[in-house]
């Protein structure tokens, strides 16, 4: 008898037992299951957005890296053409707006501290050069100055741009760009600077007679 009578009541409990497993299914996730959800997603994008800004950087700096191939080939053939060496002999200077030419460099005779019979380097022009003032910082390339005197040397500066209409954030990319190429570029320098600005400092030597 005792048995009996409980048998029916172990089969409602079961029964209520099992629509409230039913109900907690469909009510779905617990705060507490909640939270462990989201610190796990918080971990993933810790980890994976710092290297997915690497990599843009990177992409970007690549194409800074491109022009610097083509600077380099541009000053190999002007030192080809004139037959003297960069830094002793030819010096190398951005061309001003003013002068005429679309060009993007002047190069000269040096005699001592002194540059005669300016030019315009042929192979380079300002909108080439310009392009890359989308990327937060403006170029520069120089021969025959401080630090690139010698045969065969010149400069190519990225300079970031600190003006009041520049947007801190494209000024902060800007910085890991051209500290991105100067990372790649370095093995191919003599020397490489960094200023407390972000500013970055390339020198290169160019070989021939």
């Amino acid at each position: 008898m005792a048995l009996a009578a409980i048998a029916p009541l172990a089969r409602r409990m079961a029964m209520q037992l099992e629509i409230g497993s039913m109900k907690k299914k469909e009510q779905g996730l617990t705060l507490i299951e909640l939270m462990i959800v989201i610190t796990v997603i918080g971990i993933l994008a810790a980890i994976a957005l710092p290297s997915y800004q690497a990599y843009l950087y990177r992409a970007k700096a690549a194409e800074v890296i491109l022009m610097i191939g083509k600077i380099h080939t541009v000053l190999g053939g002007l030192q080809s053409e004139e037959g003297s060496r960069l830094g002793s002999s030819l010096g190398i200077s951005m061309r001003s707006n003013g002068q005429g030419s679309d060009a993007a460099l002047d190069f000269c005779r040096r005699n001592g501290s002194q540059c005669i019979d300016n030019k315009a380097v042929a192979g380079l022009n300002k909108a080439e050069i310009s392009q890359l003032e989308r990327l937060g910082f403006t170029v520069s390339i120089s021969s025959g100055n401080f630090a690139t005197s010698l045969p065969g040397q010149f400069k190519i500066s990225l300079n970031i741009d600190h003006g009041p209409h520049t947007d801190p954030k494209l000024r902060a990319e800007a910085g890991q760009i051209a500290l991105a190429t100067e990372h790649v570029m370095k093995p191919e320098t003599y020397k490489t600077s960094v200023t407390r600005d972000g500013s970055v400092g390339l020198y290169f030597q160019l070989g021939g007679q």
